[in-house]
């Protein structure tokens, strides 16, 4: 049986002064090991299979001293690493307490999630995009927070 959350999920926007697409990635990776670290459960929503793939890649580039485990997919129960996915059917169901958005749609399964991190940077056609989910988040009454990095 799966618990029922009965906290509404929290959004955190991550601004990067930056315009460069490989920014939005590495801030994800960094925020994903920061998190799953910490011991919370985490999943990364891609925009596609080819940017899960990379970041799946890259994963273990950012740290010497250890491998952090990841998994595109949401059926890996062996598995406490990092989750990848770019569709609705990757998010884990009850497994993960962080979602990080690097996709510019607002993912349909974010409210399963305790935190949901989205992450924009200084390409204008991105943060538009981000503008407007923060709206979509607000108008629904989400607890926000702004993050400049």
């Amino acid at each position: 049986m799966v618990a029922q959350r009965l906290s509404m999920t929290t959004v955190d926007f991550y601004k990067i002064n930056d315009s460069d697409p490989a920014s939005l990635s590495f801030c994800a990776l960094r925020l994903a090991c920061k998190s799953w670290r910490a011991g919370h459960p985490t999943y990364v929503h891609c925009s596609s299979e080819e940017q899960a793939n990379a970041l799946l890649t890259q994963l273990n580039t950012l740290s010497d001293h250890s491998l952090i485990p990841g998994y595109i997919g949401s059926h890996q129960p062996q598995s406490n690493g990092i989750a990848f996915g770019y569709d609705e059917s990757h998010a884990p169901i009850a497994t993960a307490d962080i979602m990080i958005q690097l996709s510019t749609e607002i993912s349909k399964c974010f409210s399963r999630f305790a935190r949901l991190l989205e992450i924009t940077n200084t390409d204008e056609q991105h943060a538009s995009a981000k503008r407007e989910a923060w709206k979509f988040y607000k108008s629904r009454g989400y607890p926000l927070r702004y993050h400049e990095i």
